[in-house]
């Protein structure tokens, strides 16, 4: 509590404020030629941020704690570029210009009131609280083409003589929230706490924006027991059960009303602009909810040199916010925004920590902690469908190759299985009349007929896994000894399947973009025996190889076959990996030294993040995912982590 409260002076704390704010301007020239005007291509980008901006009001009573937060963030940039004659962009043009401005404005309000009550070893807390945020955003584009002079720059864009149309674009969204909490203990041997909060969000529907979410938790410290308590060998035990909900509003802006794009249409043989719907309205959007109830047990032995941490969890999702597809459209697959079905999620997770060696001033000390956890995760229900599909993007491509399914975890791959790759004399290039459209010739791949009808089509599709791990954990050490301590930390992930798009279009035999190096093992026909006059020798009627000729071993397909871009089991990779994710080494100075140059204490060290991966995955790295809490485990030139060495100084006053 604070003091002046208790000596019964002024309780109320003074308006206090933090804020920082900044303005950047970022200047970039370049050309295309050797010689050029030196703004004839730049870009322009005005930065007014100020953030945050928090003001607080607090007030301490002997029983009470009340706190007021206020805060406002605010940017404002201008951006414009010009690309004069010499550049690229400017010369496909003859000059081109473009203006932009973005303006976004936040607002937070958060307010708390506590109550502290103690008595007899009883102990409760209880709190309530109003929170309010809003969120405005608006933004403005305006083109500019064919400048007969372009000494102006950016002067007067209005000079290019092509005019593009200028585009605008505004969202906003408010949530308002109200809380609770109660909390209890008793001789911090008999722990409860229930909460419950109400949370209205724009973002849903009229008569669906309010979520309410309950939780409860209890927890009882064995150890503290009489029977227990002071005992040589159970430093620790503590067991605990919970149970509460949770909201989910991350769906964007407007998915609840109907919104519609801009497009041209021909009417009466011109042509003029038209809007077309791109998002179906739902007047019933509401809440994503989770229920979730925990169970566990904290041990510890030994006066805690070796520790145990064993959890399990049952977690069901409901009402989930999906994009579900319902027609065409004027730009593609027309979907609506639902609450639909249920998803459940369940597993273990386990942790080990011992002291093995008790470091002291001259001792070495080293200490191991290991961690574990599995998930289970499958689609229980999807109202009144059995089953979805998801489109995954790449380049110009798009297909459905996600499978949500009842009864399989959530982004199932869903494709089509392989049997190597169509040889010369193949008795199925006879049998099968159709490969997705194509005649198959030898050296094409070669899929597997799932219903016997000679012909190659979506009904050959099959479920092909999920990017879900089998277990993952980590795996750490420190080493000390004086002064010095070791930290080392390692990552790991078991199964689970990724798909590696980047090989679906880098290992396209019909492009003429890059390719893959593995393109070098691709599929090569023999060369035939021929006699003198060149004439291919038959025996039987069939022509016969050269041994050594040719590739047809070849992992992939013949140069020039047809790629449709659609999944394979080939290009679905095992996920698995083990990763140096942390290594740090630092010493800590003198205690005389740091007392003699007026600081507590100092410490130097040096870092490295990331610096080695083990791994049969082809890709960039493992540890990806590029679309969605649905589809997981897709990657297409995604970035990797980064390598990291860090070398600093720690000095505390």
């Amino acid at each position: 509590m604070n003091e002046n409260a208790i000596d019964g002076k002024s309780p109320f704390y003074e308006m206090r404020s933090i804020s920082g704010q900044g303005n950047v301007l970022e200047t970039e020239t370049s050309f295309d030629d050797a010689v050029g005007w030196p703004f004839e291509n730049f870009y322009r980008a005005n930065r007014n941020e100020k953030q945050p901006d928090y003001q607080y009001l607090c007030a301490d009573l002997p029983v009470l704690w009340i706190c007021c937060t206020f805060a406002a963030k605010i940017n404002n940039v201008k951006q414009s570029q010009f690309y004069g004659y010499n550049t690229g962009p400017g010369r496909a043009s003859n000059g081109k210009a473009r203006v932009g401005s973005i303006d976004m404005i936040d607002l937070l309000n958060e307010n708390t009131l506590t109550y502290e009550w103690k008595r007899r070893g009883h102990n409760l807390n209880v709190m309530g609280g109003l929170t309010f945020e809003t969120n405005k955003l608006e933004r403005f584009v305006a083109n500019a083409r064919n400048f007969p002079y372009e000494g102006l720059g950016l002067g007067n864009i209005g000079a290019g003589t092509t005019l593009m149309n200028p585009s605008s674009y505004m969202q906003k969204w408010s949530i308002m929230s109200g809380l609770a909490r109660i909390q209890y203990n008793y001789k911090g041997r008999y722990l409860a706490t229930a909460s419950i909060r109400a949370d209205g969000s724009s973002r849903f529907a009229k008569g669906a924006k309010w979520g309410y979410f309950p939780s409860v938790a209890l927890a009882w410290r064995v150890s503290e027991e009489k029977f227990l308590k002071n005992n040589s060998t159970v430093s620790n035990l503590k067991l605990r059960a919970s149970w509460g909900q949770t909201g989910n509003q991350n769906i964007g802006f407007y998915k609840s009303m109907q919104t519609y794009g801009i497009g041209s249409v021909n009417f009466a043989d011109a042509v003029d602009k038209g809007f077309y719907i791109t998002n179906v309205a739902n007047n019933g959007l509401s809440w994503e909810t989770t229920s979730q109830f925990d169970a566990g047990a904290e041990i510890s032995f030994l006066k805690n040199r070796l520790s145990l941490v064993l959890d399990y969890y049952y977690k069901i999702s409901k009402d989930l916010l999906l994009n579900v597809p319902v027609a065409p459209s004027g730009s593609g697959n027309l979907t609506q925004l639902m609450n639909i079905g249920r998803v459940r999620n369940r597993g273990f997770e386990a942790s080990v920590y011992a002291e093995i060696l008790r470091s002291g001033r001259k001792k070495l000390g080293w200490t191991l902690d290991f961690n574990v956890a599995t998930n289970a995760n499958k689609v229980l229900s999807l109202g009144t469908t059995n089953y979805f599909l998801r489109t995954l993007n790449y380049r110009n491509s798009a297909r459905d190759q996600v499978i949500v399914q009842v009864g399989q975890p959530l982004g199932t791959w869903y494709g089509y299985k392989t049997d190597g790759l169509f040889q010369y004399q193949d008795k199925d290039l006879d049998r099968i009349k159709s490969v997705i459209g194509a005649t198959p010739a030898a050296g094409d791949w070669k899929y597997i007929d799932q219903n016997n009808d000679n012909v190659i089509n979506e009904d050959d599709r099959v479920l092909l896994g999920d990017a879900n791990p089998d277990f993952y954990g980590g795996i750490g050490t420190t080493l000390s000894y004086g002064p010095l301590s070791l930290r080392v930390l390692f990552q790991y992930s078991y199964g689970g399947k990724l798909l590696n798009a980047t090989r679906v279009f880098c290992e396209n035999m019909s492009t003429s973009t890059n390719g893959m190096h593995t393109m070098t093992d691709r599929w090569v026909g023999p060369d035939w025996e021929t006699d003198d006059a060149g004439n291919v020798i038959l025996e039987n009627g069939l022509p016969i190889a050269i041994p050594g000729s040719g590739n047809p071993n070849g992992k992939l397909p013949r140069a020039g076959s047809v790629s449709n871009y659609n999944l394979q089991d080939t290009f679905l990779e095992d996920g698995s990996y083990l990763r140096l994710s942390n290594i740090k080494l630092t010493y800590r100075l003198p205690a005389k030294f740091c007392k003699k140059i007026g600081i507590s204490n100092a410490s130097v060290y040096l870092a490295g993040q990331n610096l080695w991966l083990w791994t049969g995955y082809t890709g960039s790295d493992p540890e990806v995912n590029m679309n969605s809490s649905i589809i997981n485990g897709y990657d297409f030139d995604a970035y990797p982590h980064s390598k990291m060495i860090t070398f600093g100084l720690n000095f505390n006053f």
